[in-house]
């Protein structure tokens, strides 16, 4: 889930070579200009879009899903969706790299992300992915720490939760 924080929290980026005003965002940090720069602050705030849908379904996209079952579109990969789920076609290949793909309606700064198992099966989530981020949508650079190691992400219980 992401989130972000109301208009009221204003000029919480720095600037280079004039001031504009911009929001604070929870999980992320929105500056109106390329020139810039963010400062750290806590996240915390409202969702952005994959929950309450205020990021549309032709903005996610999947490496495949498991045809004929519109329930497991990538559309449906979104929190708290009851009635379906994205789930790979995995048939043939266990071992390819499957991947979700949001793309954001502005540019963000991502700092928490939240994973859910599915509401149709008890038994299916996700245990274990990495996350990529790319400006324009064709190369893509994996999330790393300060230290340059591959940031690995785990789910915090055998539920999936």
């Amino acid at each position: 889930m992401l989130r972000r924080k109301s208009r009221a929290a204003l000029e919480k980026c720095g600037t280079i070579g004039h001031s504009e005003q911009s929001y604070e965002y929870w999980n992320t940090y929105r500056c109106n200009t390329t020139n810039q720069r963010c400062k750290d602050v806590a996240c915390r705030g409202y969702p952005i879009g994959m929950e309450n849908q205020k990021i549309p379904d032709e903005n996610i996209a999947a490496s495949s899903w498991q045809e004929p079952f519109h329930s497991f579109r990538p559309e449906a990969g979104r929190l708290n969706k009851d009635d379906g789920v994205w789930c790979p076609n995995t048939l043939g290949d266990a071992d390819k790299q499957y991947y979700l793909q949001v793309e954001f309606p502005a540019r963000y700064n991502v700092c928490s992300v939240a994973t859910q198992g599915s509401p149709l099966y008890d038994t299916d989530w996700v245990t274990k992915y990495h996350i990529q981020y790319s400006m324009d949508g064709k190369d893509f650079t994996l999330y790393t720490e300060n230290n340059g190691t591959v940031k690995v992400q785990y789910t915090v219980n055998s539920l999936g939760l």
